[in-house]
């Protein structure tokens, strides 16, 4: 699923490829209350624009730029803007573990949202890493630019 249209209904199959999470944890948050839902017979249907306040509920707060990783997204291998992406996604993405992924997001400084148990990052906030890294980071030296001792 590419993009999720906010006056589109869809199916707790269809949201749970959106948020890359199981159609029983959809369920289950949908009763829950913690994502919007009405029946239609005996199933769930979900609006296109409750999904994305749900999503932009998460996101919460400001977000801070991403400095911890050092890692180069100025040309990611596949990152797209209107993509949902998992914790080992990330990690492959910006070539680290997850646990670098996991502290970093709790720290803060890389911008992530809860759906159940599980985080989920914007492929355009990792997009805008590359652009924030890229612009704070020092100049490499090359080998000869090394200072002489002696």
């Amino acid at each position: 699923m590419k993009d999720m249209v906010p006056d589109q209904v869809y199916s707790a199959a269809e949201v749970a490829e959106y948020l890359k999470c199981s159609p029983r944890l959809v369920y289950r948050m949908a009763a829950s209350g913690k994502l919007p839902s009405f029946p239609l017979g005996r199933l769930r249907r979900f609006r296109g624009r409750d999904i994305l306040r749900f999503v932009e509920g998460r996101m919460g707060g400001e977000m801070r730029g991403f400095t911890s990783v050092g890692a180069d997204l100025s040309s990611p291998p596949a990152v797209r803007s209107d993509q949902l992406y998992t914790v080992e996604e990330v990690a492959k993405l910006l070539r680290v573990d997850v646990a670098d992924v996991m502290a970093n997001t709790k720290s803060g400084e890389l911008p992530g949202f809860r759906v159940g148990m599980a985080w989920r990052y914007w492929g355009h906030d990792l997009l805008r890493l590359g652009h924030t890294k890229s612009s704070t980071a020092e100049p490499e030296r090359a080998p000869d630019d090394t200072p002489n001792e002696g």
